[in-house]
């Protein structure tokens, strides 16, 4: 005794192409949102260690502006975050996954994370509370 099986599927209709693609995107965000909330982490912590340690206020002291020293920290804070997300994204790119709206949020990202980090790090009495 044997069995013909015969399939023949529906083809895919361009709906179903376009959410497979953007479940792919929301899966490949979140996976590597958590490598940025480490990143943000080292930021949060380097904070509120010189808030605890009143190293800005030592330089305040010594003639340093304010202005100064957040530029600076932004600069710099900014510097190593668009250096990992420019890396995540030429990585996306060098495995063929480029998703657009992804890449431009990555890019975009400390411009909106590093200053919020700031404002929440008075919030945190401790570095291992941070």
């Amino acid at each position: 005794m044997t069995f013909r099986v015969r399939s023949t599927p529906f083809p895919l209709i361009e709906a179903v192409r376009e959410r497979k693609a953007g479940t792919n995107a929301v899966t490949v965000s979140f996976v590597t949102a958590v490598a940025m909330a480490m990143m943000l982490t080292n930021v949060i912590g380097l904070m509120v260690e010189e808030r605890v340690s009143r190293v800005k206020h030592i330089q305040v002291i010594s003639g340093m502006q304010l202005g100064s020293y957040w530029a600076a920290n932004f600069l710099v804070d900014w510097i190593k975050m668009e250096v990992t997300c420019v890396a995540t994204v030429a990585m996306f790119w060098g495995m063929d996954t480029v998703f657009k709206e992804v890449c431009i949020s990555y890019l975009l990202f400390p411009f909106a994370a590093i200053p919020m980090t700031y404002c929440l790090a008075f919030l945190f009495p401790s570095v291992s509370s941070a």
